[in-house]
């Protein structure tokens, strides 16, 4: 009876430490830092980079000047909407490790507590969840 408890035991402690790894944050590359890398690389044939329009304030207006293939070395972003504190902590990891620097922003940048009360709100009647 025992090793049976025991054997038990071993696989439910696997199965947590698997869904723990889960949770923990890895190397992984979020979205917002894999298209800001492309954006910065300026990598002939990048099909991320390519996708951006590409303005320069030494063109005159209209006029389609050559794109820098330089990589740049600083960048600003700005979402649109809701920003959040792991892609701002994994831009400035990626720019800690290249050298470049991130000013990142959002137009609503809202805590985790924050976050949570805003869904909160939206669960109560007449709070925005109800869609009747």
């Amino acid at each position: 009876l025992a090793d049976k408890v025991r054997a038990g035991g071993e696989g439910l402690l696997a199965a947590a430490a698997s869904n723990v790894k889960q949770l923990i944050p890895t190397d992984r590359k979020l979205p917002i830092t894999t298209v800001l890398e492309g954006l910065m690389e300026q990598r002939t044939g990048d099909k991320i980079a390519e996708s951006f329009e590409y303005l320069d304030p030494k063109v005159q207006p209209g006029a389609k000047g050559p794109r820098l293939r330089s990589p740049f070395k600083q960048a600003l972003v700005f979402v649109v909407g809701g920003g959040n504190f792991v892609e701002a902590q994994s831009l400035q990891d990626w720019a800690g490790k290249t050298g470049r620097h991130v000013v990142y922003g959002a137009t609503d940048f809202v805590s985790p507590v924050g976050f949570m009360e805003e869904l909160a709100e939206l669960g109560r009647p007449g709070g925005g969840g109800d869609l009747r």
